[in-house]
């Protein structure tokens, strides 16, 4: 059977928005990330008086003298940089330190108890939006967020798992360019599809705007983000209607060699081999739907 064009699934699309103005919201997915989806500690942490945060300054190890690179940052600053809660499921209080690292962004370092002191596991230069735990208050799974810094314009999301050595695995990570525009709206199911013509561009605007640029410095062509070979692949999460009548889909593209040229970098703070999935926009007229 083949694939339905995309102006056949277009209008499909627009029908059902006539008959259900409010759609699959309970699908959306969380794409859109800026620095108000970093974590509330008081969420998970221990909530230990300042003093009785000083009282534990002295079992860290040689990490600690790092946190506040040579008392740059004042004291109250550092303490309240310090969350302590359980991490590894032994019963004992843990630490993360989030705050001042020398210079931007901010650094989160991990710290594991053993016999009595606090040990440093990892530091990152990114800040954390969320930690889920096991039954036995064990770390599972943590989000991490780059948000860039100075001169940076590609922003990113890193999840991964913690295996038993208390190791950090990325599964997956999805990136955006700063100026991005997103939807207001959900597809009530994604779309998946691939890249017909060979060059076709992705961008962080819904319309074409080719006139080569900067932005920070950096030579831009217009509003493109990249431009894919053709059997790329993607998913498309959204979908708009510019006034000249052609259809734009907010599309998250997946990490592929098939990328000819690209604006985008990768996050340089994150363990990860492959790159990031990709968001932003594409016309839909040279997109191919699976079924």
């Amino acid at each position: 059977m083949p694939a339905k064009s995309s102006i056949y699934y277009t209008l499909v699309l627009l029908f059902s928005f006539c008959i259900s103005p409010v759609f699959g919201q309970q699908n959306a997915p969380n794409l859109f990330f800026s620095s108000t989806d970093e974590i509330n500690f008081k969420s998970v942490e221990r909530p230990f008086t300042t003093q009785e945060k000083e009282n534990f300054l002295a079992k860290f190890d040689s990490g600690y003298d790092t946190l506040y690179y040579d008392k740059k940052e004042a004291r109250e600053k550092l303490l309240e940089g310090i969350h302590f809660l359980e991490l590894n499921g032994d019963n004992s209080t843990d630490a993360i330190y989030y705050g001042y690292g020398g210079y931007e962004p901010y650094i989160t370092i991990f710290f594991l108890q053993e016999n009595g002191r606090f040990i440093e596991q990892s530091r990152h230069f990114e800040s954390i939006a969320s930690l889920e735990f096991n039954a036995k208050h064990q770390l599972q799974k943590l989000t991490f967020l780059n948000l860039g810094c100075c001169g940076d314009y590609m922003e990113f999301k890193t999840e991964y798992v913690v295996d038993s050595k208390f190791s950090f695995k990325p599964t997956k990570s999805s990136a955006k360019m700063s100026e991005t525009t997103f939807p207001t709206q959900y597809l009530a199911q994604p779309i998946k599809f691939e890249v017909i013509n060979d060059g076709y561009s992705l961008r962080y605007k819904p319309r074409i705007y080719d006139t080569p640029t900067t932005f920070r410095s950096s030579p831009l062509k217009g509003n493109i983000l990249g431009t894919y070979e053709s059997k790329a692949q993607g998913i498309a999460w959204a979908a708009y209607t510019d006034p000249s009548g052609r259809t734009w889909w907010f599309v998250e593209m997946l990490s592929t060699p098939k990328l000819k040229t690209k604006f985008m970098y990768d996050n340089d703070a994150a363990y990860i081999s492959t790159s990031p999935s990709h968001l932003g926009w594409m016309s839909s007229r040279f997109l191919k739907i699976f079924d």
